[in-house]
């Protein structure tokens, strides 16, 4: 759906009576423009017959960052020939291959680096039309330098342009969360945005990532309020304040993140070895190892059943 489509589309929802003669003036187009639009939005399927009747469609709704990330790697130790890449990231990528409607709050800037989020995510089909929009502003981004050995060595990160996001502009998108049960969010979100869902939305499947090492403390004391949760096991280490050692036994070191809304936990240590924590029907807490992070949202959204 287009911009132009979405203000369409959320104007009939509110009127589906409305003519398009109005909506031309509302929107200051030609009739003839909204005609086309119109068409557009019945052949893709989100409205229909007369009246312009809605479909209510089923999506997933994606509350994070859309980041630009530049990695450069090191060819050897012995020069400074380093070979580089471009490429755009966030939890919105882990729901793709799964088939389900992506719907996606975030923030953007009107930069070379913006625009290329954009293209990335109307080409993977997610819909970011009721995302922040900031004028001469540039977008997250991430550089990243590794070593031969494919080691980190250093990571610089500009997320300033979330801390634009306000509850104020989420309540003006509150239908998005209200017509869908899955809530996925990552903790770029601001967190009075964060506290404003968990107050609100209780109800919801709500699923929270975290992201980064200094975002731990933030949001520490309200990971037992959400369905289920996605961390590293780095930024697990954060959490509990101690050094984890082999042969972990997560079951019994995760147990009192589990004495409120908390039913699964998701510990990434690397990209095919994660851990399933989770809390039986009984009231016991068991593990199972999983080989792909594929398998995370499929157990989320419950396609693995």
């Amino acid at each position: 759906m287009t911009t132009r489509e979405n203000e369409i589309y959320n104007l009939i929802k509110k009127n589906p009576l409305i003519s398009q003669q109005e909506l031309a003036k509302l929107l200051k187009l030609t009739r003839s423009s909204v005609g086309v639009h119109i068409s557009n939005l019945i052949k893709k399927g989100y409205i229909k017959g007369k009246g312009y009747v809605t479909i209510k469609e089923e999506y997933c709704l994606v509350m994070g960052g859309a980041c630009v990330e530049l990695q450069a790697k090191s060819k050897n130790d012995l020069t400074n020939s380093c070979l580089t890449s471009l490429a755009v990231r966030g939890t919105w990528r882990n729901l793709i291959e799964h088939g389900l409607p992506i719907k996606l709050i975030t923030a953007l800037g009107d930069d070379i680096h913006s625009n290329y989020i954009m293209k990335e995510l109307e080409t993977n089909g997610v819909d970011y039309c009721d995302s922040l929009f900031l004028k001469n502003s540039a977008c997250s981004s991430s550089f990243s330098v590794f070593n031969a050995d494919n080691q980190l060595e250093i990571s610089i990160v500009s997320n300033d342009i979330y801390n634009s996001l306000t509850v104020n502009f989420i309540e003006n998108r509150l239908e998005l969360i209200q017509n869908t049960n899955s809530v996925i969010i990552d903790t770029n979100i601001p967190i009075d945005i964060i506290e404003f869902i968990l107050e609100n939305y209780k109800n919801k499947n709500l699923f929270l990532e975290i992201i980064s090492f200094d975002q731990i403390e933030k949001i520490s004391n309200k990971i037992n309020l959400f369905n289920t949760v996605k961390i590293s096991l780095k930024n697990l280490e954060k959490l509990l304040g101690s050094n984890l050692e082999n042969n972990i036994d997560f079951t019994k070191l995760t147990e009192k993140l589990f004495e409120n809304n908390l039913k699964q936990i998701f510990i990434t240590i690397k990209s095919d070895e994660i851990y399933h924590i989770f809390k039986h029907y009984n009231g016991l807490i068991l593990s199972k190892k999983l080989e792909s992070e594929k398998q995370i949202m499929e157990i989320y959204l419950g396609l693995n059943n």
